[in-house]
């Protein structure tokens, strides 16, 4: 290991040391809220302490769903923190615009902004397997199944959940470890095509949700059921 990142380890445990441990117990099953999806997953599926991927719209253009789904977490019975992994490749294209959430998120999100893709995957890794955090969020071109053999390891070994924000298709075509893969788009109405794409156990799916300013959270909306 080099010694750049021998330096960056010993700093990240300095760090963990210095959090507060996680009370026992804390960690909590994650639910996307809506029922009809959750049918389409297995147990082993399940969100909770495991990795995820997610293809489509990273930057400004997917900020309700990913407000949402941070909010969701916050709601959960998890009292640990979330980390967000941002790439640095998303500086002009648009990221996550932390003042549109709720103070009591933003105050429990910390964004870390690595230089090179793979010091990115470093720090899913780490922050991931820390016991720290909640859930780890990261922006990366892709995985493929030797690293997400090591990510979901981590999401076991911390009891976190981890999700890929893959910001290259091409990725598609591999075969990886992650318990579920999905794909977002735009829609009209401001809706969201969610695609439950594969996974281990699942059933694929394909959805239209809306996400509402009030709840702060994503429902069907009406007639997208397939």
């Amino acid at each position: 290991m080099s010694n750049r990142l021998e330096h960056a380890r010993n700093l990240l445990q300095k760090t963990v040391q210095g959090w507060s441990p996680a009370p026992s117990g804390s960690t909590a099953p994650f639910s996307l809220g809506i029922a009809e999806i959750e049918r389409h997953l297995s147990a082993k599926a399940g969100f909770s302490t495991s990795l995820h991927e997610l293809y489509g719209q990273t930057g400004c253009g997917g900020r309700d769903f990913y407000v949402s789904f941070l909010t969701r977490l916050f709601f959960s019975t998890d009292n640990r923190i979330i980390f967000w992994i941002s790439s640095s490749h998303t500086a002009d294209s648009g990221r996550l615009y932390t003042l549109s959430l709720p103070a009591w998120v933003q105050d429990r999100l910390h964004i870390i902004t690595p230089k090179r893709d793979r010091d990115a995957l470093w720090c899913f890794e780490e922050c991931l397997a820390s016991g720290q955090a909640c859930a780890v969020i990261a922006e990366v071109p892709h995985l493929d199944l030797l690293s997400s053999r090591r990510l979901q390891l981590a999401c076991e070994k911390g009891h976190s959940l981890g999700l890929a924000l893959c910001q290259n298709s091409l990725g598609l075509q591999q075969k990886t470890a992650a318990r579920t893969r999905w794909r977002i788009a735009g829609a009209p109405n401001h809706h969201w095509k969610l695609e439950l794409l594969g996974g281990h156990g699942v059933r694929p799916g394909c959805w239209n949700v809306k996400y509402d300013d009030t709840a702060l959270s994503l429902s069907l909306a009406p007639a997208s059921r397939h």
